[in-house]
């Protein structure tokens, strides 16, 4: 079984391996590593959300924008011809990785050419994923019939996205990429895994892995 869902590892597992850029990291019983591990995530995200993770306030870089390469233990992989530089995160609670349910959430890429892109089917998207693996919402500005213009090397884009936060509580973690959809199977340029960990709460029940606003309305019938 090979999964990033602790709670799946510690019902079904009497030994446990955790693996890290191919290599063992810890190996013992199932309580011990996924607690670890667990540390671990907590860990990197306190330091995600550090001050010193975000660029100070200036005229090329806005508050908010988090800096990839301020993290090298990203998995990312790719042909390379864009990057995604940096993103920024915002939602009605302010800039955070904890987002309530129902909050309006915008999340912004900046990407870079790093060779000259013709202007035909390069665009960029998001996938907010839970931990055990399965997307639960994807964006991509292809499928919303948007693509990059015409970009030289070293010119970039800022991509943003924008919608209502319907996920139930739990933890997920935000994968971002830029791809190429001239062929039916898209080629990525930059894919990142894992990204960011962010926690979803709620002041409400939610039974369902998501709540979208639905209309209801109940009508008295004649008797």
């Amino acid at each position: 079984l090979v999964t990033h869902d602790v709670q799946t590892v510690r019902t079904l597992c009497d030994r446990a391996m955790w693996l890290s850029h191919g290599e063992m990291r810890m190996l013992g019983s199932p309580m011990e590593v996924t607690s670890q591990y667990i540390q671990m995530l907590f860990e990197a995200q306190q330091q995600q959300a550090s001050p010193a993770s975000v660029p100070a306030p200036s005229e090329s870089d806005p508050q908010g924008w988090v800096v990839l390469k301020a993290h090298p233990d990203l998995v990312r992989w790719g042909n390379g011809r864009a990057r995604i530089e940096a993103y920024r995160m915002h939602s009605s609670t302010g800039f955070a990785s904890t987002l309530e349910y129902g909050d309006t959430v915008e999340i912004s890429l900046r990407v870079r050419a790093l060779a000259d892109l013709p202007q035909k089917a390069y665009g960029a998207g998001i996938n907010l994923r839970n931990l055990k693996g399965l997307d639960i919402i994807t964006a991509t500005t292809c499928d919303e019939g948007l693509a990059f213009p015409a970009l030289r090397a070293g010119q970039a884009v800022e991509v943003t996205f924008r919608f209502q936060n319907i996920l139930a509580p739990g933890d997920y973690a935000l994968v971002m990429n830029v791809e190429d959809r001239q062929d039916a199977v898209p080629a990525y340029e930059d894919y990142i895994e894992n990204a960011v960990f962010l926690k979803v709460v709620s002041n409400k029940p939610v039974l369902s892995v998501v709540l979208p606003h639905v209309e209801t309305r109940i009508d008295e019938l004649a008797r």
